[in-house]
């Protein structure tokens, strides 16, 4: 049997905790050369009519240690909006209902076998959070109190959930452009983490004071100038380039003034040209990758006033591969998901090349 696991079954069994253990684990494995991840691929084509560009996204990897391949699925029509004076990204939905394609195919390392089928979304975002949380473990202060973060949709409940899972975060300042957002954002992370969390008017005030600013919007341009940033703190950022669309959440300043940078993967910055941490190598910094500053291969902060920056810079199929396998074995256990014939994904006609 196929299992087809539902985004509600995933928040049913997996929690922030677990996956930041997961995340760990599966980028130690990938730094020891036990894991694969090919770069991630975006294809984009013009509809034949309209402004708006299709976007096909494919992310591939294993991990031995879990056993399991991962590929995850999206297709979305991408448009490029300017809010609040930024250029923003919007994905539309493609099916009534405010749907969108993004599946998560699960195949077993020793036989091959269509294990499971996982709806994206929610799995999506708690890996977003903790690789953010495992890059905030090593990278930060360990006695980082305050937090300032950029935005205040979906992707940022989690970087705070696994903030807060890491560092003895006491206050949190939100800004984003939208006033109401961020005001009910906030009310919502002071339920949800019962700590201080203020929204904030001006980005200056979400960055001045902050040991750790985490960058987690859908903009296009800068959100904050690196001027700003007072020695000893740590940055993450979750937007990224690719060969089709020119990103970037943190200016120039910001990224001169980081004494530390890490990435999930330095392939996928020569892949797509991922020019703004790329660049910085001319000028003899160069970006390690998270998976060696864990097994040790790689530095990180080495003096309290050094300026920290983690570029979550792509998904990566480890990390699908990973979570996958533990919704996978969870709700396997729990009698969760749908179990479908193994018949209506597998063929008899043998694969010929």
């Amino acid at each position: 049997m196929v299992k087809l696991i539902s985004n509600a079954d995933v928040d049913r069994v997996l929690t922030m905790q677990d996956t930041l253990d997961l995340m760990e684990e599966a980028f130690r494995e990938f730094g020891m050369g036990r894991a694969v991840s090919p770069p991630r691929t975006h294809t984009y084509m013009h509809p034949p009519e309209g402004t708006l560009s299709y976007r096909h996204k494919s992310i591939i990897g294993g991990v031995q240690k879990f056993g399991v391949f991962a590929e995850r699925v999206t297709s979305h029509i991408v448009g490029f909006p300017e809010v609040g004076g930024l250029k923003r990204q919007v994905k539309l939905a493609p099916t009534p209902g405010h749907r969108y394609p993004d599946l998560i195919l699960l195949f077993s390392l020793a036989s091959g076998e269509l294990l499971a089928i996982l709806q994206g979304g929610s799995l999506q975002r708690m890996r977003v959070g903790a690789t953010s949380g495992i890059g905030t473990k090593y990278l930060a202060r360990e006695d980082a109190k305050v937090a300032g973060i950029f935005g205040s949709g979906w992707q940022a409940e989690t970087q705070l959930q696994a903030l807060c899972a890491v560092r003895p975060i006491q206050q949190i300042k939100v800004f984003s452009p939208n006033a109401s957002h961020r005001e009910e954002f906030a009310r919502k992370m002071i339920k949800t983490l019962e700590r201080e969390v203020l929204a904030v008017g001006e980005p200056q005030s979400a960055v001045k004071g902050s040991d750790i600013v985490i960058t987690a919007t859908s903009s296009n341009e800068p959100v904050f100038q690196g001027v700003w940033l007072q020695a000893g703190t740590h940055i993450n950022s979750i937007v990224n380039n690719d060969e089709g669309n020119r990103r970037s959440e943190l200016d120039a300043d910001a990224y001169e003034r980081a004494d530390v940078i890490i990435v999930n993967s330095r392939e996928q910055l020569v892949h797509v040209k991922q020019n703004d941490v790329l660049g910085l190598e001319e000028q003899g910094k160069q970006a390690e990758e998270l998976g060696d500053l864990l097994i040790g291969k790689a530095k990180g902060r080495t003096t309290p006033d050094q300026i920290t920056l983690f570029k979550n810079n792509v998904g990566m199929g480890i990390q699908f591969a990973a979570v996958g396998a533990r919704v996978y074995e969870l709700a396997t256990k729990q009698g969760l998901g749908r179990d479908l014939p193994v018949e209506w994904f597998h063929q008899e006609i043998p694969h010929r090349n």
